[in-house]
């Protein structure tokens, strides 16, 4: 089994690879703004705009569907990492992990592809 912090990057990627494949449904978090939620099983994934201003930091967070935190993944990526190198890309996860959230969430790629047949492109 692989470690806690290993498991949180993975779900981490698992997620990001899901969510670009149009296989994870997201929607606005109704409690936080610059959030975005999924449901997996019994929990909620929910990443979110630390500042609020749709750049990082950004945090993931595992979540109860009662709304107790299992485990946040963002700003402690860079205590755990072992390199800068390390750190920014798990930070570059977790930003394109946002923004494909956001732009589910909020219909944008459904918007796009519609626009895109009314103009035959394929």
């Amino acid at each position: 089994m692989a470690t806690t912090s290993n498991q949180l990057w993975q779900i981490l990627e698992a997620l990001v690879i899901k969510t670009q494949n149009r296989e994870t449904v997201w929607e606005a978090d109704p409690d936080l703004n610059f959030a975005f939620r999924t449901s997996i099983g019994g929990y909620l994934a929910r990443i979110e705009s630390v500042d609020g201003d749709e750049r990082p930091p950004f945090r993931l967070a595992v979540l109860e569907q009662q709304d107790g935190s299992v485990v946040d993944v963002g700003e402690t990526a860079r205590a755990r990492e072992s390199s800068h190198a390390a750190t920014m890309r798990r930070n570059g996860q977790l930003a394109e992990l946002y923004h494909e959230a956001r732009r589910q969430a909020l219909g944008i790629n459904v918007k796009l592809d519609q626009v895109a047949r009314e103009l035959g492109i394929e």
